[in-house]
């Protein structure tokens, strides 16, 4: 008996090969309703005599190649007749004595009689409470349930189980009785990893479906829409940077492609519908969504959200500031320096819609900013280890005015670690702070930097006075 597959690989091949064949049904079914609606109607059926041609036509070239496109949505439906299937096989083989009795053997019974059963039960029972378990679909669930409840859905359910068992005894009669000499890992073992494998791949979320631009998004490019531009001090460059992720994620011109699909999620749901129209990183959950509302609230954690264009160009402005400042820091520091020239350039470069001389004094403007913020935590350090110091002069400046001078010059930036959530942002490792410590800063002398910072102060003050001289002496004239 080695060539017979034990009872439990015959029932799978059974449930797995009706879960797999669940697209055809559609198909079947068509054609029995309007074989149906042919017969009662004896009008009908005189003006479309000879047409079952043209019923099979449309079912197996318009229906069937429909219902295999949708297939990821036919998944409740399959698992819930592979259920059906298999227990109603295992109950017969269990009561008739196994495989070789006369009852497994009369196709009518066992093919058709478990197909019948499968139509009558599965849709009942099992389709409807599926759908709202695997998909959170209440709504659609209420509409199975109202189609099962006609009575001629049912006739027809049950017919097109029927004739599907019926078809399928024939493919299964071989694997499920097994060939003489051949054992039946060979032949019922490979019929079910065959039958397996196809069907995940039939019913695989992954397939594509017809779906509108901006209702779905590929897992994998989900951080991509809250991608904005930043500078890199370790690779002194650009780069593009995920904020969901707080993760680098390509070079440069990438952001062209994360402002394209970002802007395609916006544009789907702002358009204007009785329902507001939500994006999913899953395609079935994105289709369903759009028929039943109650899939957004099953699913929380499926949904795609994108922060407006202004919002991230406002955070992209502070992580220009925080790492802009951080790499003079680091220049003056030791590392290597990159020439005014080259800075502007490759600034213009990143696209900033600016002219080259605003630029300029943008550049000249955060360096100086960063002598404030480099004095700032040089003093932070000598608070900790060497207050005697601070004590002993003057005209040292607080803390907490060099913060407010440095958040003055450069609004928003992210200067210590506490700072990293702004804006419903988890951000870690982003600031001065934490960049500073991730590249071992290590700080100069501190009365260089101070010297520094107030010929910075001095000069602009001077600068100031100036222009107010200036505009004074042409009022005066």
């Amino acid at each position: 008996t080695r060539h017979q597959p034990p009872l439990p690989v015959r029932v799978a091949l059974v449930s797995t090969s009706t879960a797999l064949c669940t697209p055809i049904f559609p198909a079947i079914g068509f054609i029995n309703a309007s074989l149906r609606v042919i017969i009662s109607d004896s009008n009908l059926r005189h003006k479309l005599n000879g047409t079952i041609g043209t019923i099979a036509n449309i079912a197996f070239y318009y229906v069937l190649p429909y219902s295999y496109q949708y297939s990821s949505l036919l998944l409740p439906f399959a698992i819930s007749n592979g259920i059906c299937a298999g227990v109603g096989y295992a109950t017969l083989d269990l009561v008739s004595g196994g495989p070789s009795s006369k009852i497994m053997k009369n196709p009518y019974i066992t093919g058709g009689g478990i197909g019948a059963v499968t139509g009558l039960i599965a849709p009942h029972l099992l389709y409807g409470q599926l759908y709202t378990m695997m998909y959170g679909a209440e709504e659609i669930s209420d509409v199975i349930h109202a189609c099962t409840s006609i009575s001629m859905f049912s006739q027809i359910s049950c017919a097109t189980g029927f004739v599907a068992g019926s078809i399928m005894y024939p493919i299964l009669h071989y694997p499920i009785f097994g060939v003489e000499g051949v054992h039946w890992v060979g032949f019922a073992g490979v019929s079910l990893l065959l039958c397996f494998g196809t069907a995940i791949y039939i019913y695989s979320p992954e397939k594509q479906l017809p779906l509108e631009k901006g209702s779905f998004v590929r897992p994998s490019q989900v951080p991509l829409l809250d991608a904005i531009i930043r500078y890199d001090v370790n690779a002194k460059n650009f780069r593009t940077f995920s904020i969901s992720t707080n993760e680098w994620v390509g070079p440069c011109n990438l952001i062209e492609t994360c402002k394209l699909t970002a802007e395609e999620v916006r544009n789907y749901q702002s358009s204007r519908f009785s329902r507001k129209r939500y994006t999913f990183d899953n395609q079935v959950l994105a289709l369903l969504s759009s028929w039943d509302s109650n899939v957004v609230t099953a699913f929380p954690d499926n949904l795609v959200t994108v922060k407006g264009e202004k919002e991230l160009q406002h955070i992209e402005d502070i992580f220009f500031r925080t790492d802009l400042v951080v790499d003079f820091i680091m220049e003056r520091n030791g590392t290597n320096h990159i020439p005014f020239n080259d800075r502007a350039d490759m600034l213009l470069q990143y696209g900033r819609s600016i002219s080259k001389k605003k630029l300029a004094q943008r550049i000249k403007a955060t360096e100086a900013t960063s002598t404030g913020v480099e004095l700032l935590f040089i003093l932070r350090d000598y608070c900790e280890n060497k207050p005697l110091l601070l004590k002993q002069n003057d005209n040292i400046p607080s803390i907490d005015f060099l913060e407010k001078w440095v958040r003055k010059r450069a609004p928003g930036i992210i200067l210590y670690k506490k700072d990293e959530s702004f804006s419903g942002l988890r951000l870690t490792g982003e600031s001065v702070e934490s960049q500073l410590d991730l590249l071992m800063w290590k700080s100069r002398n501190f009365e260089e930097v101070h010297d520094h910072w107030v010929r910075l102060n001095n000069a602009k003050k001077e600068r100031h006075i100036a222009h107010v001289a200036a505009i004074a002496s042409g009022v005066l004239a």
